[in-house]
Order: structure tokens, then sequence, then C-alpha cells
């Protein structure tokens, strides 16, 4: 029997915004794949802390219901907040590990923090298992009959969880450190002998957290800690992404699974005969200069606001327009305030969003130049 090849497109599946890079990747794939492997390849989503089989194909992928679940729980007002906020089993054991570790004298700490690092799964998989169910079922005084009624919903819940037959391939390229699916790679991979096949697309929140919002360096770099854990292949999409990998895991200890460059794909269907908006027809009727990305800090629009206002007070009248092709992101509020007050600039830049790819395609073609000065 051959390998079913899973892909795991929760990311796409809970999108409601224009598709960003990342969007497009996992879709792009999914399309490639189908036509590869036809009836060998299925689609899956992360839902309720399992994989289910996710119901559409690649071309028509909507928000799925099950992703909604916990955005519709709402806690009763009258229920008192806890003096802690209650962690799940793994992030539990973490927080034990820490306190254990900044408890320990300085001298003994890398031992213990080794010992602590290879032994993390072991025990989660401890904490999870059917043994220490009953033990602590026991414990409780809970009777047997009890167990036995509640048996069919737990037995139901495995079969909805377990779609995966040994041997089987799991794909996942999405935002896997936004939904927390990677902390459930490693278990499912050993429990189910199925191969996972993950991606890094760049670890600048660990090398250039300034340029990120809050304390992600800690999480990006946990994160990548588990992924290497769980997977057999990490696909990379530069040799750049993949030497930054390999440093990180070196230097943290981290286990070093195989890594594997992939280019990302610019084949983009050329559509001629798409109409254009007015915005974009209106772009295209003088010169101007492209930046195509999205608008956050570490894309450094700044810069470039910032040489056209001191060329727009010099005097400098014949500029081509500096037209910005982005959703605008996290930590631009003040730069897009500036741009959209200041006068001096405010018939030289421009910025458009939501552009379809017919239109991104004939700003390409018209464009005196491309300009891409991120951090």
């Amino acid at each position: 029997k051959r390998p079913t090849i899973w892909m795991n497109v929760t990311t796409s599946a809970n999108w409601q915004r224009p598709a960003v890079g990342v969007v497009r990747v996992e879709q792009s794939i999914a399309r490639e794949l189908a036509k590869i492997y036809g009836d060998q390849f299925k689609l899956c989503v992360w839902a309720n802390n399992r994989f289910a089989h996710y119901g559409g194909d690649v071309h028509s992928l909507q928000p799925a219901a099950t992703a909604q679940v916990q955005k519709n729980t709402s806690v009763p007002k009258e229920q008192l907040p806890w003096l802690f906020p209650l962690l799940s089993r793994r992030k539990s054991l973490m927080a034990i590990a820490q306190a254990t570790l900044s408890l320990t004298p300085g001298i003994v700490r890398p031992l213990v923090n080794r010992f602590l690092y290879f032994a993390r799964n072991k025990v989660l998989l401890l904490l999870n298992s059917r043994l220490l169910h009953k033990l602590r079922s026991g414990l409780l005084h809970k009777k047997q009959p009890q167990l036995q009624s509640g048996e069919p919903a737990r037995r139901q819940a495995r079969q909805t969880g377990s779609i995966f037959a040994p041997g089987d391939i799991l794909i996942s390229l999405g935002l896997d450190w936004d939904s927390g699916v990677y902390h459930a790679f490693y278990k499912i991979g050993k429990d189910r002998q199925i191969k996972i096949i993950t991606c890094c697309y760049d670890l600048i929140p660990v090398f250039y957290p300034q340029y990120c919002v809050g304390n992600v360096a800690s999480l990006f770099t946990g994160y990548f800690i588990d992924l290497a854990e769980a997977s057999d292949v990490i696909l990379c999409i530069s040799k750049q992404s993949q030497a930054d990998l390999n440093t990180l895991l070196h230097q943290v200890g981290a286990a070093i699974p195989q890594t594997m460059v992939f280019p990302l794909g610019d084949n983009v269907p050329a559509n001629t005969e798409a109409p254009l908006s007015d915005s974009v027809s209106s772009v295209l009727r003088q010169p101007f200069i492209l930046f195509v990305s999205t608008i956050e800090r570490r894309k450094n629009h700044e810069v470039l606001y910032r040489a056209y206002h001191l060329l727009c007070k010099q005097g400098k009248t014949d500029l081509p327009k500096l037209v910005f092709v982005g959703m605008q992101g996290w930590g631009v509020n003040d730069l897009m305030q500036d741009i959209q007050l200041d006068p001096v600039t405010a018939n030289h830049i421009c910025m458009l969003n939501q552009v379809t790819d017919a239109e991104l395609a004939a700003l390409y073609q018209a464009t005196l130049f491309c300009v891409f000065p991120s951090l």
C-alpha cells in the first residue's frame, strides 16, 4: 500500500485576509502536489487538539468550521479569574523545569539543563499516558463504571484524531508557530510512525528581535528546537535560512535534522485580460518606483519615505512616484501617520492594498525599477 501524503493546510483554511507569502507558498505547493500524487495526496487541518481530514480541495480552501470553536467559547462573567493562569500540561512542565533550573546552583546548571532537555519528551509522553490517567482517576476516587461509560467518547476522539497510518507523510509549511500545532509533531511522528516534513522561512525573530513585536526571540527559539526534534526533514527557503537554522540548533545543543533548500516559485499566472482598478491604472500612467512587501518595521519603508521627504525639501519636483504595494503590518502606525499627514510628500508616495496578481504583474512590467531596503 502506498503511503498517503498529508498536507497541513490549517493556515490557509483559517486565513481571512488577502494572502501573504506563507499562505501563497502553502496553497501553491498543495496545488502542485495534488497534480503529482492525485488520490495519494490529502489535506488535513489542526482543530480541537487533533488533526482532521479537510473536506475541501486545494482550489477552494475555506475557513474550517471546527477552528471557530475556541473563538466562540466564553467564560461566565460571574466566574472569578484565577490568581495564576491555568497552563497546559506541556507549558506547566516547562514552567516547573525553568523554575528548577533557575534555583539550581550556577556551577551545575549546564548539566541540569542538558538533563531537562533530553528528558522533556519522555516526561510529556508519561503525562499523556493511559497508565497515568488511570492512576490519577484512582487517586480522585473515580469509580470504574464512570470510566467505562466515558470510554466510547475517548475512543471516538482517538479515532477522529488518528487519520494517519504508519508510513504516511505529513507536510506542514504554514504558520505553525502561531497555531501551536508543532507541539504535536513529535508525538504524532513517534506514535503513528509517520514522516514529518516542516519548513523554516527565516530566523529573523531569533537574530533580529528588535524588529519584531514583544519578546518573540525566546518563543521562536523554543519553536525551532521543538521543530528540529520532531522533523525528519526541514525545508529551508534559502541557503541563508538553512545556515541560520543550523547555527541556532548547534548553539542550543538541539537535535540536528536533515535540511534541504528549495527556492520559492515565481510562476505567477499572467492574465492580461483581467480589469485593473482605477488606483492601479492611475499609477501606470506616470513614472514610478515599486516596493512590494507587507509594511512592517523590518522591511524599512521608513528609509524610503525619509529619502523622498529630503528630496522634496530640496526642491526636487520631477521625482517618480514611490509606490508601496502591501498590507499594513505591525510596528508602523507612526510611519503611516507621518506619510498620511506629510504635505511635502503628499503627491509623491502612493500605497496600494489588496492588489491582484494581474495588477501586480502590470506594475512589475511598468515600473522604472524595484527597491527592497529590508533590514
